[in-house]
């Protein structure tokens, strides 16, 4: 069994693992046990057997229900206090986890810790190659490391009836996603705002808002005043979100889960990083969609980069630096050679 409670992007970043596990070991049965958001995200996903709900009110309930499944193997990707005792008191044989100051006694099998920083999606992968190698089995580096999210017919075809409520036929159109629930990752509205009238007056390219639960009040506040150039997309799930975001000529978005869905719908994206690593989270720093940009926006010469803090102390200038024109010009480097 895998184990990834919650967070969409860290959900998706644990299907190029689960794939690989699959193909090196065809014969294994693979469940996932995550909250209701996991559910939807691995919807139609062939390498899975089933997808597990996990009741966070009820955690003495999961324990029993998660024992009396006799798994051989528990692929803990989560690895915080509630999934390490989970997998403690799992009864699986073997209990596969990160190596954490505080957590390590909780597993039985570690991976060995990478030298350097790497991409979340190979190094969820590491998990599965520390099994193989306990099993004696071949561990090559995986040939495919992006997030997958598979759609239904159903997704297609709601993405299909938007585009054509918004009388689009193929004109072009852009998603931005100016959400993050973390405080430092978020570039200030002003510029989600200035950026998408650039590109709707600049590039004649029509703009579109993605939100989500409570996140209505941002994109109203962004759009205010400007309702006819600055349009939002429905009230979607995430799946309805994937396709019509497929459909995209590019994402434009903080460190978040939007990101992470374009990046599984193979369509070019422009992140906008401060307290986070690129390293961590950028699949463009691997080579799998050579027709696809994965672009990086950071400010320059900032020793703070990449604090990973959820609050700045002294300023927050990794975002407040960053300005307007930063962004575009990455978004217009897109569209100039996706025209060519």
């Amino acid at each position: 069994m895998c184990i990834q409670l919650r967070r969409l992007g860290d959900i998706l970043l644990t299907t190029p693992a689960i794939s690989y596990l699959k193909k090196q070991y065809p014969q294994a049965s693979i469940d996932y046990l995550s909250e209701p958001i996991g559910k939807l995200a691995l919807q139609k996903n062939p390498n899975l057997n089933d997808v597990l709900i996990y009741d966070s009110k009820n955690p003495i309930g999961e324990i029993k229900r998660i024992r009396s499944k006799k798994y051989d193997v528990i692929f803990d990707f989560m690895g915080n206090p509630r999934t390490a005792v989970l997998s403690r008191l799992s009864s699986a044989k073997l209990r596969v986890g990160f190596p954490h100051h505080a957590r390590s006694f909780f597993y039985n099998l570690k991976p060995v810790k990478a030298k350097k920083p790497e991409y979340n999606g190979l190094r969820k992968v590491r998990l599965i190659q520390a099994w193989l190698n306990k099993l004696g089995q071949p561990t090559p580096e995986p040939m495919f490391i992006r997030p997958q999210l598979f759609l239904t017919d159903e997704d297609e075809k709601y993405a299909q009836e938007w585009i054509k409520e918004q009388n689009m036929g193929s004109s072009p159109f852009v998603v931005l996603a100016p959400a993050s629930r973390i405080p430092t990752r978020r570039w200030g509205p002003d510029g989600f705002r200035d950026l998408g009238l650039d590109l709707y007056r600049k590039m004649n390219i029509k703009v579109y808002y993605a939100w989500g639960p409570s996140e209505e009040g941002l994109i109203q506040s962004i759009r205010d005043g400007y309702e006819n150039e600055l349009k939002m997309l429905p009230a979607t799930n995430i799946r309805q979100m994937a396709a019509i975001i497929k459909r995209a000529q590019f994402v434009v978005s903080l460190d978040s889960g939007v990101m992470h869905i374009a990046v599984a719908m193979n369509t070019s994206t422009v992140t906008i990083y401060g307290p986070t690593r690129p390293i961590d989270w950028n699949p463009s720093l691997t080579d799998e969609a050579p027709t696809v940009q994965n672009e990086i926006v950071q400010v320059q010469n900032l020793d703070c980069l990449g604090c990973h803090l959820n609050e700045c102390p002294i300023g927050h200038y990794c975002m407040k630096r960053l300005s307007k024109d930063d962004v575009f010009r990455f978004c217009e480097q897109i569209l100039v050679k996706e025209a060519k």
